[in-house]
């Protein structure tokens, strides 16, 4: 119909009719009411009705309904004319993952940063658009992140109601706690049984913690006249936990630590190391090498009885630059130095090792252990971690235009029975180190990514690793500090 005919039956059906009675009529697939006013009242506009809607006039005012509809009331940015209902949450994913996992929330009327809303995590986390925890937060979508140690319900409430989104859980668990002071130390760890793990713990005394892959057990070390820096923990041959130092004394005598039915007590062995010894339990076993005027020395508990069983034997880089020297559980020795690679032209320098095998006489060929450095090496320090050991090295970059010297430290690893990895990275990419006769594991940090071990992401916002071990299973058993106190994670 066309609009002059429309207008013309309009303006008919006013006039006929008597006056408030409405007239309906009818085209297409719309419907036109129209109802007569007072004699002066001026007519209002009346809205347009979305496709198939319909529209109604009446007096002055107009209300428009349809697909095309606005909705009246007070909304975001203080709009009185936009108004909410409760939460309603459409989608919820993903419902399980490592702590950091990025959670998205689907759904209407969700809040954002200019009204009163927020995120209930379990039951005591609570989040609002503006915690660090959260990316986006509209009405529409909320994406956040689950930061640990939380996990179950989540819930979105704003000041129209609320709706419980969904559920979380980790991929992780907390295994075990253990309250700890601040200033307590973890010297070392081992790992003897499957998701167990015992720590040196420092203090005064010292103390012995051992998790069983369920409760925490502690104990007191008999620490008079030891150093504590020299504490190391092994299993025997029958596989039970026991432990080593060096005493104070000048030289040193080695005093083992044997476990009864509730105490630890100290036993001099009578061995005589000297200042220069190197010292790695594990859980195959314990080695102890010390350097003398004759060249190395090696005791170990040969049927859980400290002696000497190898020696002397000459360090071909006694006089070599930067020698240092490290000892794995095994019973092998590895020793180490700063080499020379580069050109005159073109300074550069690495380090290089050679291991004396446990049951061998002489030590075997030279490898690069990392790369190579420009210009120099300054510094090759050699950490022991039972099984493994870490080499940590740094080196100058002479600056030829008379400005500061450019510096750097990198880490690389090597692992018992003469099978060396290179493991390249920032000095402080690498917090802790595991290692297994055939294995490996570490634990990263990153801002972004959280704590990781051996790649994979375990808990975010990083969390400071104490101790890390492999256990007889493979599993990795890392231990964290976190609120006045140590825990264990495992996969769940």
């Amino acid at each position: 119909m066309k609009p002059s005919t429309l207008t013309w039956l309009l303006a008919l059906s006013a006039c006929t009719a008597q006056q408030g009675t409405p007239v309906e009529l009818s085209f297409g697939d719309a419907n036109v009411v129209a109802a007569g006013g007072a004699e002066n009242d001026a007519g209002g506009s009346g809205g347009s009705g979305g496709l198939g809607g319909t529209t109604t006039s009446a007096g002055g005012s107009s209300t428009t309904t349809g697909t095309s509809a606005s909705v009246g009331g007070t909304g975001a940015g203080g709009d009185p004319t936009l108004s909410f209902g409760p939460p309603l949450v459409d989608r919820f994913t993903p419902s399980s993952g490592p702590w950091g996992t990025k959670v998205t929330i689907d759904g209407s009327d969700l809040g954002d940063a200019s009204r009163t809303a927020q995120l209930s995590v379990g039951v005591s986390l609570t989040l609002t658009p503006e915690s660090v925890e959260v990316e986006r937060w509209t009405e529409t979508q909320i994406v956040f992140r689950v930061p640990f140690p939380h996990e179950g319900l989540v819930s979105v409430e704003t000041d129209e109601g609320s709706d419980d989104a969904g559920s979380f859980t980790p991929s992780h668990e907390i295994a075990g706690t253990l309250p700890i002071a601040g200033d307590i130390d973890v010297l070392v760890s081992v790992s003897l049984e499957s998701g167990s793990v015992a720590l040196a713990l420092g203090g005064d005394p010292l103390g012995i913690a051992l998790f069983d892959a369920d409760t925490w057990l502690e104990t007191e070390l008999p620490s008079a006249g030891v150093r504590p820096e020299t504490l190391r923990l092994y299993g025997t041959s029958a596989g039970d936990l026991a432990a080593f130092a060096l005493s104070t004394s000048s030289p040193p005598e080695l005093i083992a630590f044997e476990a009864t039915s509730d105490a630890w007590q100290a036993v001099p062995t009578g061995v005589l190391v000297s200042e220069r010894t190197l010292l790695a339990g594990g859980p195959d076993g314990a080695a102890v090498w010390f350097s003398s005027t004759d060249g190395w020395h090696r005791v170990r508990p040969v049927d859980d009885v400290w002696q000497e069983d190898k020696g002397p034997v000459a360090d071909p880089y006694a006089a070599s630059t930067l020698p240092s020297a490290g000892a794995t559980s095994d019973g092998a020795l590895w020793v180490a130095r700063a080499r020379d690679t580069g050109s005159t032209f073109d300074d550069k320098g690495a380090p290089f090792m050679r291991q004396l095998a446990p049951d061998a006489t002489e030590f075997g060929s030279e490898f690069q252990m990392g790369n190579d450095l420009d210009d120099y090496l300054t510094s090759i320090s050699i950490v022991d971690h039972g099984r493994g050991l870490v080499v940590e090295y740094c080196g100058s970059d002479e600056n030829l235009l008379g400005g500061p010297d450019e510096f750097e430290c990198l880490t690389a690893g090597v692992v018992e029975n003469a099978s060396a990895f290179r493991d390249i990275g920032a000095e402080t990419t690498h917090v802790q180190h595991a290692f297994a006769s055939d294995a490996r594991q570490w634990v990263t940090c990153h801002s972004s990514e959280g704590t990781q071990v051996t790649g994979e992401a375990w808990a975010w916002p990083c969390l400071d690793v104490e101790a890390l071990e492999i256990d007889p299973a493979g599993a990795p058993v890392p231990v964290f500090r976190y609120d006045a106190g140590l825990v264990v994670l495992r996969r769940r």
